[in-house]
């Protein structure tokens, strides 16, 4: 993006309480917000996150048909955001401020076999990826040492993911530079 671009969405960050030093733990989402996504994993391991008093927050970008019914889930959650959509500006500044990327998808054969783009974008970015998804994605994050895996609908796996990442920051940097790597 311009740099003004980036300016106007560093300044919609900001006013969104997100700090631009990148020093909290941010786990980012962006997409449709539709079938093909299971959110309701990722708002129950925001509320494990928060009871806990961990300092991770979760930032849900996009717009879809289940929109509203995520937001009413997640209506008494502190530590996660809906922004609704954003620009590319705004996408490009959050995963440079963020810590990991997820993936929470539904696990059918559209996925399975795939490697999803939004997996690629993550990467582009440097950021490891946080997925639920079994098959190609699951075995490639293994491979390549650039992200790590829950069980479906494991909330309790996808705390304890994200909470093995805020506690080693050396295996973080390790997966990132990975996840960079394997995108170049």
């Amino acid at each position: 993006p311009s740099s003004d671009a980036l300016r106007n969405a560093d300044e919609f960050w900001s006013k969104q309480g997100i700090s631009l030093s990148k020093k909290e733990f941010i786990a980012c989402f962006f997409g449709t917000i539709g079938r093909q996504f299971e959110l309701k994993t990722l708002i129950d391991a925001a509320k494990i996150l928060e009871a806990a008093k961990e300092p991770i927050r979760f930032i849900i970008c996009g717009d879809g048909d289940h929109l509203l019914h995520y937001k009413a889930l997640a209506s008494d959650v502190n530590n996660i955001m809906f922004t609704g959509w954003i620009g590319e500006a705004e996408i490009w500044q959050l995963m440079r401020l963020a810590s990991v990327g997820l993936a929470p998808y539904e696990n059918n054969r559209n996925f399975i076999y795939h490697l999803p783009n939004k997996i690629i974008e993550y990467f582009s970015a440097g950021l490891p990826v946080v997925s639920s998804l079994e098959g190609y994605l699951n075995n490639l994050l293994l491979r390549e040492n650039c992200g790590l895996s829950y069980a479906p609908g494991d909330a309790q796996g996808l705390a304890e993911q994200l909470l093995r990442l805020l506690e080693d920051p050396p295996k973080r940097e390790i997966l990132s530079h990975n996840a960079y790597q394997l995108f170049s």
